[in-house]
């Protein structure tokens, strides 16, 4: 039964990958540059001194991750805007977040400040590679009741969770606690970008946090309406059947009998 739904996944991915070329082509560019970039920020985190001077410094390593990450989100606006994605129905506002993600690179490229919100981006990012796994069921066309999108839909909204609620959020209250005073000697161009980025990245985080959520809980939902289905069609009524006929008194005798009044259905749990 595996075998046969993996051999249906490869037959409906190599048709999304005529159908939808764009998509497919960034897919794995996107997966593999999100790891590297969870990674990456992870080492600075805990290797670089990004926590005992989140402001006011920024190391020579710092800067080569930084650029390089300024050339990837210029890569992804210009690939938006000379390769569409055709099944992407919100490429406006993820330009709009990497021209944001650009600005607060590019401070920190001059300025050598603010480099705790930069590092924090490199972890966040790794959220777009979850987003980019159930576009990819959805494209193959898997039914939202299945159990292999419930399942990634699931583990999709737990990362939007940890990653852009609870790493932020404990990252942010830890370096201020210690450091809040490094922020008063800022620059005033990255102390504007470091409170503008912070309200706009809250109110993105919040988003896809909500997207996640409301993904997650149609497929719980369609998963529970099959099972009740399956539930109400799964019952075996009894009801009399009076062809035994007495017919010299002309009183019914009734027979028991079961019908089972199970339609076919389709397998939802690919």
């Amino acid at each position: 039964m595996r075998r046969v739904l993996s051999a249906q996944l490869l037959s409906l991915y190599k048709e999304s990958v005529e159908e939808n070329p764009a998509f497919c082509r960034r897919l794995y560019l996107d997966v593999m540059f999100t790891g590297v970039s969870l990674l990456t920020g992870m080492i600075l985190l805990f290797v670089s001194d990004v926590l005992q001077q989140p402001f006011l410094s920024a190391s020579p390593s710092l800067i080569i991750v930084f650029s390089v990450a300024v050339g990837w989100q210029i890569f992804k606006i210009l690939q938006n805007a000379c390769d569409p994605d055709k099944t992407s129905k919100h490429s406006k506002i993820t330009n709009v977040l990497r021209l944001v993600a650009i600005f607060l690179y590019a401070s920190t490229l001059v300025y050598r400040q603010n480099t705790i919100l930069a590092t924090m981006g490199l972890v966040v990012e790794a959220h777009t590679a979850f987003f980019k796994m159930d576009k990819l069921w959805r494209i193959l066309k898997v039914p939202e009741p299945s159990t292999l999108y419930f399942k990634s839909s699931l583990v999709t909204s737990l990362s939007a969770v940890l990653l852009r609620a609870i790493f932020p959020l404990v990252t942010l209250i830890v370096t201020s606690r210690f450091h809040l005073n490094e922020i008063l000697f800022m620059d005033y161009l990255p102390l504007a970008v470091f409170f503008l980025s912070l309200v706009f990245y809250t109110a993105a985080n919040t988003w896809f946090i909500k997207v996640s959520l409301e993904v997650s809980h149609r497929s719980y939902l369609s998963k529970v309406r099959i099972k009740k289905n399956r539930l109400l069609y799964n019952v075996t009524p009894t009801i009399p059947n009076y062809i035994h006929n007495n017919l010299w008194t002309g009183k019914g005798r009734a027979c028991i009998v079961n019908m089972n009044v199970d339609p076919p259905m389709d397998s939802h749990d690919i």
